[in-house]
């Protein structure tokens, strides 16, 4: 309920799921960042949540979320594509498959700081008469 209000509030509702462009200008930033956290599944909160711990590379994250692989690349995409998260690429250790390479996700803090000081202030509003 309250991530719908939210996107109504931003203007940004249904806009994704239909795979729009937002409508709101390149250079609102903010709005971006905060649409970026934000989706109905509450699977980008999950993820952010999973990595604040420490970084993970996405099959680490699907079978911690219980998610597709797919499923889960997407949202890191949709996220890192706005500055909430970052990647590099490492090459795996025992136990995991040897000598391949692996894109490992963190949280930039800074970002997701933004994109919940937007959401306060959202709130705030929401409360006011």
């Amino acid at each position: 309920m309250h991530t719908v209000c939210i996107e109504y509030a931003l203007g940004l509702h249904n806009q994704e799921r239909r795979g729009e462009q937002s409508r709101m200008p390149k250079s609102d930033d903010k709005g971006r960042l905060v649409r970026a956290l934000i989706d109905t599944s509450m699977s980008r909160i999950h993820l952010v949540k999973a990595l604040l711990d420490k970084p993970k590379y996405i099959s680490q994250l699907a079978g911690a979320l219980d998610m597709d692989r797919s499923t889960v690349s997407y949202h890191l995409a949709v996220m890192e594509s706005v500055g909430l998260l970052d990647s590099h690429y490492e090459i795996l250790q025992p136990p995991h498959s040897v000598g391949k390479a692996a894109r490992v996700y963190s949280v930039n803090k800074a970002k997701l700081k933004e994109a919940l000081e937007v959401l306060r202030d959202l709130r705030s509003l929401a409360r006011s008469p």
